[in-house]
């Protein structure tokens, strides 16, 4: 079966003049006289030979000896112009490369012998190149179809046969048919049965399942936003989000902390963060007028207050430097022992600069504390 993306038994002008042994300018002067050609919407013309042959006859003078031995059984390629053809076989498994049951063939062999029966039929003498894949029909990065496309490009062939469709893709056939048509590269299904088959059908099938697919996955994922934006956080939730993003924490740790104490919605399921941030962003007004008066104390500010002011740290000596490094360290080990939620250093970096401290780098390049340290140095480098 040839495929229906070609003009059957129509040549190309360079295909013409090597029939008639003429150049193009003679070609496109015949067909100004009244040669029959086909004009086709990207403005290039096609020719049926036999018709092109007929003309040529009833004008009286033609090149016979270049058109004398064309069969009928291949209008379109004169007995001497060596055809080039790609011969693709493949199957999916190693299993089906090895011969079975009875036979001492194998797939691949028996795809083999069809398609140069096929060949010897139609053309006799041929060039050929036989590509052989033991892959998937759906695998595109395989290495030799890569090939094949590649050669297919540059104009390598004149024919690619299979016995079947899928013995070349089982999916995207459609667009390796569409660059063939480019490349002017006939695609010929060898196999009987595939007449059987209507191959637009099976794509069209093909489409719309994907189509299908895709219509599914986007309900799925519409429906499970517009449940998100269902839920609502209670008084007693919102409020514990509010407070708690004021003291630093971040959405990820609140969920966290709601799933720890198996805090739930009205349907049973556990806030996400997402819904969290959705929540608060809108109803942020709302909080500040209920709880924006009450003062909320970090993990840091009870950090500070614990182990710097009343000097716990140091047994209550205060070294004029505090390393900022080394806090971090002590803060991030206190929140360890406490169970404490710890902030990041971005965060504590704000909380050190509200609080108005003064900033110093030394010849080492650490920051410090002006007035403040802690009774472990900074580790030598």
């Amino acid at each position: 079966m040839i495929s229906p993306a070609y003009h059957e038994g129509l040549v190309s002008t360079k295909a013409l003049r090597r029939a008639f042994g003429v150049s193009s300018p003679t070609i496109h002067k015949w067909a100004t006289d009244g040669m029959p050609c086909v004009v086709l919407p990207s403005g290039h013309k096609r020719y049926d030979l036999r018709e092109c042959q007929i003309w040529k006859e009833s004008q009286g003078d033609y090149n016979k000896k270049n058109l004398d031995n064309v069969g009928d059984s291949n209008p379109l390629q004169p007995s001497f112009i060596k055809p080039k053809i790609l011969l693709i076989v493949r199957t999916s498994t190693p299993k089906q490369n090895k011969a079975r049951g009875s036979s001492d063939k194998s797939d691949q062999e028996r795809q083999k012998e069809r398609l140069l029966s096929y060949v010897s039929d139609r053309w006799g003498d041929a060039d050929i190149t036989i590509r052989e894949r033991n892959t998937s029909g759906v695998n595109f990065n395989d290495v030799t179809l890569k090939k094949i496309i590649g050669e297919i490009i540059d104009k390598k062939y004149n024919y690619v046969l299979a016995t079947t469709f899928d013995r070349i893709l089982r999916l995207a056939i459609g667009l390796f048919e569409i660059i063939c048509t480019h490349t002017q590269t006939q695609i010929i299904y060898t196999d009987p049965d595939t007449d059987e088959v209507d191959i637009d059908d099976i794509s069209q099938c093909v489409d719309e399942l994907m189509a299908y697919i895709c219509s599914i996955s986007s309900r799925i994922y519409g429906n499970r936003t517009r449940k998100a934006l269902k839920i609502y956080l209670d008084e007693d939730t919102l409020k514990f989000s509010y407070l708690k993003t004021r003291e630093g924490w971040t959405l990820e740790q609140i969920q966290d902390d709601l799933r720890r104490r198996n805090v739930r919605t009205d349907k049973g399921k556990h806030y996400v963060y997402g819904v969290i941030h959705r929540q608060l962003k809108e109803r942020w007004k709302e909080c500040e007028e209920k709880w924006g008066g009450i003062e909320v104390e970090t993990s840091f500010d009870r950090f500070w207050q614990e182990n710097i002011i009343k000097g716990n740290i140091d047994g209550g000596i205060k070294p004029p430097k505090l390393y900022i490094h080394s806090l971090l360290n002590s803060y991030r080990t206190w929140c360890t022992k406490t169970n404490s939620v710890c902030l990041s250093g971005n965060k504590v970096g704000r909380i050190l600069n509200d609080m108005g401290l003064i900033r110093k780098t030394n010849d080492r390049g650490n920051r410090y504390l002006l007035g403040f340290s802690l009774a472990h140095p900074m580790p030598k480098k």
